[in-house]
């Protein structure tokens, strides 16, 4: 329940009520071993912060969520292409937009893998997007279908 209180927060752009509902949310996951809810609840936690400008500490989370969601798979969409995608907006805006790239394309293959290709389209079309701005210079239609 815990989880979802933040992600509903993060929606409404309630970010530190967010951070209350998620820290305790991982505790509750963390104390029963339900690593890939840990997952979901380190993103939500990312999110938040995120929303807050601190993208750094919204990467190590990212980074934190991917390693159990890569570990455990049994939700990809949520413990592995949604944290890649806020891993990359965040590296984007930290200013290391070529690392980005990869886990854009990343996310964006999850998402079409698993059954929601819109997400996958609106990913690929930020690529374009940022392509077209001139901010990258590799292919952005690198991965589509």
């Amino acid at each position: 329940m815990a989880g979802n209180l933040s992600r509903a927060c993060i929606g409404l752009g309630d970010y530190q009520q967010a951070l209350k509902h998620g820290q305790h949310g991982l505790a509750l996951r963390r104390q029963c071993g339900d690593r890939p809810g840990e997952a979901l609840a380190l993103h939500h936690l990312a999110r938040a912060w995120q929303g807050l400008g601190d993208h750094p500490r919204a990467i190590d989370l990212c980074q934190k969520a991917l390693a159990i969601g890569r570990t455990n798979p049994t939700l990809p969409l949520a413990s592995v292409g949604e944290p890649l995608e806020t891993l990359a907006e965040c590296l984007h805006h930290t200013g290391h937009t070529s690392d980005a790239i990869p886990l854009w394309r990343e996310a964006a293959d999850t998402f079409h893998q698993y059954g929601e290709p819109h997400r996958a389209a609106q990913v690929r079309d930020l690529l374009r997007a940022l392509a077209d701005s001139r901010e990258i210079s590799v292919d952005p239609h690198d991965g589509d279908e």
